[in-house]
């Protein structure tokens, strides 16, 4: 398969979103030529030269630039790509011209939520809008094309994220975690779409038990996660900001959780695939495409969103039955192998790729 294809994307800081794209990157054929323009300097990953033939950075302030837009064009021109695929939202109408002009396939690729089921009718107008003049349009999540009424449209795909498992059976951590607590972990950012404000109830509660608490990430509400720590004096949590060791810090932990407020609803969580590549059971909130990933009772627990006493019943159980977390973490290593898996994610961009019409 011969092809050349533009990526473009608003920034690669450490998401969930940024870390799949560069997974494809990394492993696609080597046959496809790859060129990939970042609307940011915000840049995390070092081995971005190593996986593309052709790295354009914009300035974020600057992309909407006619000045900008000429200089990408020209570039773009230069490459002579077969596809521009847009994991970003900004893409898609930029570059629909060029495609138009160039005989080039343009895909959508940032139907990445999967809500709320209420979503505001401006919102999905600008959905539509790209999903209309792309030539593909794909979802990560099942929810997220029914969310937007597209489930029905030949031109609209589900792909799910994928993951390495190979990172989670290889992967340690200088972190010094002892063996005589249950831990559970939760992986994300502290921002709205989070749902801390439950998690430290459910905390308040569980304390006086060989209980403690491993929380990863960073992000603009972490300062009042802490205060709400000291001033209820919950001492089992351990914060440990951002960490580019999460797979070996999971090798110690017992459970993985992520809750959502009821706004607010994910499409396929990086987070919960990464417990389950772990092979940990799951607590988490009952909304988006997290039952895609979450088999209610077979590989962990879903919970109503801001549900405090039914996180809690769900954490307990999971606490004091040992042969059932172990139940339940196999189920959730064996779901991702079977279709959550990164060579799965490879196989379907490629058959997009190879397609003569999409």
């Amino acid at each position: 398969m011969q092809k050349k294809i533009t990526y473009t994307i608003g920034s690669l800081g450490f998401g969930g979103k940024e870390r799949q794209l560069l997974y494809l990157l990394k492993h696609l054929p080597e046959t496809v030529e790859k060129q990939l323009i970042v609307f940011s300097k915000n840049i995390e990953y070092k081995e971005k030269y190593e996986i593309v033939d052709n790295i354009i950075v914009i300035e974020r302030e600057k992309k909407y630039r006619l000045s900008t837009i000429t200089q990408l064009y020209s570039k773009i021109k230069a490459f002579n790509p077969d596809i521009i695929h847009a994991w970003d939202s900004i893409s898609p109408l930029l570059f629909k011209p060029y495609c138009k002009k160039n005989n080039c396939k343009l895909i959508y690729g940032g139907i990445r939520s999967a809500g709320p089921q209420n979503q505001k009718i401006k919102k999905r107008i600008k959905h539509w809008i790209r999903v209309f003049i792309s030539d593909l349009s794909i979802s990560n999540s099942i929810k997220g094309l029914e969310i937007l009424k597209l489930e029905k449209y030949s031109f609209t795909k589900v792909i799910y994220n994928g993951i390495n498992l190979k990172e989670f059976d290889n992967q340690n951590t200088s972190l010094k975690l002892d063996n005589d607590s249950i831990k559970i972990c939760m992986v994300g950012r502290f921002n709205p779409p989070k749902d801390y404000k439950s998690l430290i109830e459910v905390i308040s509660h569980i304390q006086g038990t060989a209980v403690e608490f491993i929380i990863i990430g960073d992000g603009p509400d972490r300062a009042v996660f802490e205060d709400k720590l000291k001033n209820e004096k919950l001492d089992n949590v351990k914060l440990l900001g951002k960490r580019n060791d999460v797979p070996g810090i999971l090798k110690y932990c017992d459970i993985g959780i992520l809750l959502n407020p009821k706004h607010v609803s994910e499409g396929i969580s990086n987070a919960i695939m990464e417990y389950m590549a772990a092979g940990l059971p799951i607590v988490a909130t009952n909304s988006g495409g997290t039952p895609e990933l979450v088999n209610n009772l077979e590989n962990g627990i879903l919970v109503e969103p801001e549900d405090v006493e039914g996180i809690e019943k769900a954490m307990r159980l999971l606490i004091h039955n040992k042969s059932l977390r172990k139940c339940m973490g196999v189920a959730s290593r064996q779901i991702i192998e079977q279709s959550f898996s990164m060579e799965n994610m490879i196989k379907e961009y490629t058959k997009i790729y190879q397609r003569d019409k999409f």
